[in-house]
């Protein structure tokens, strides 16, 4: 994922900021949720994303 492109985007459920995390992970803190990266598209839809607190 282009690290340009990362300025554009924002968390769908809060319109937060998102961190990139190894090329593979978006992560919005402020949800506690991360988003995956498949070939390069980031899935920034909330039943895809993976609640950090459920680790």
């Amino acid at each position: 994922m282009n690290r340009f492109f990362l300025n554009f985007l924002s968390c769908p459920v809060c319109q937060g900021q998102l961190l990139l995390y190894k090329r593979e992970f978006l992560i919005c803190h402020k949800e506690q949720l991360v988003y995956p990266i498949c070939s390069k598209i980031p899935i920034l839809l909330k039943s895809e994303a993976i609640n950090i607190l459920e680790k």
